[in-house]
């Protein structure tokens, strides 16, 4: 029912959605009545285009294709079916800074099928010193604000975007237990930074579970923020 550009008209697509691409009718199935969706890896639009027919009126779309080729045809073919609910993502390539979290929002990304396309690296930064030496973080800025603050996670972010290829840097330090050091900061205290060249979000929050438990809220937290983030790009 959708329109494909002609260069594909000798192709045979009978069988597409099925064998190796047999997760594709399930995705489609699944996505019935969501009001938001991140299709990665939107290819040429095969499993984009039938997506768009089943979110709401309201619902959108966003799309991201590493591939320049795939991507020309991906936005042609949105263009030919006049599709206005799914928008096509920038490249981006993301990175992680963490604390508190140990490498979880890592963890957890990479989890995805197809997080080479968007996942770049991630530095565990547990020490003020390893945020001074890997990051860029100025000591200055550590004396006067203490790790857990919006200054030092806003360092963080600029020190991997600087340092590294991404385009997205996820950021994070917090107090996850009731041992607080030196620190007169609340336990559970936790700061999050999200930062491309165009934008900059940071967000903070106190956790009030086990240690344990506050790793894991912090990093769905940051993980939540860093949808938000991408749907704003």
């Amino acid at each position: 029912p959708f329109k494909i550009d002609g260069y594909f008209s000798f192709s045979n697509f009978n069988d597409w959605g099925n064998k190796h691409n047999n997760c594709f009718k399930l995705l489609i199935e699944s996505s019935k009545n969501k009001k938001c969706i991140l299709d990665i890896g939107g290819h040429i639009g095969l499993v984009t285009l039938p997506l768009s027919t089943n979110i709401p009126e309201e619902g959108k779309i966003y799309v991201f294709e590493p591939s320049s080729a795939n991507l020309y045809y991906l936005k042609r073919h949105i263009f030919l079916n006049n599709i206005s609910n799914v928008a096509v993502a920038k490249k981006m390539l993301i990175s992680t800074a963490e604390s508190c979290t140990g490498g979880l929002i890592s963890k957890y990304l990479t989890d995805l099928d197809g997080s080479s396309l968007f996942f770049d690296s991630s530095i565990v930064v547990y020490s003020n010193d390893s945020k001074i030496s890997l990051l860029g973080v100025k000591k200055q800025t550590l004396l006067q604000h203490g790790a857990v603050s919006k200054a030092v996670v806003e360092e963080m972010s600029a020190g991997l975007l600087k340092n590294l290829q991404s385009s997205i840097a996820v950021s994070v330090s917090g107090i996850m237990g009731s041992l607080k050091n030196d620190t007169d900061k609340e336990a559970g205290s936790v700061w999050i930074c999200i930062m491309s060249d165009e934008m900059t979000k940071t967000y903070h929050t106190v956790l009030t579970g086990t240690r344990i438990e506050n790793r894991e809220k912090t990093a769905k937290i940051a993980l939540l923020n860093l949808y938000d983030f991408i749907k704003e790009l």
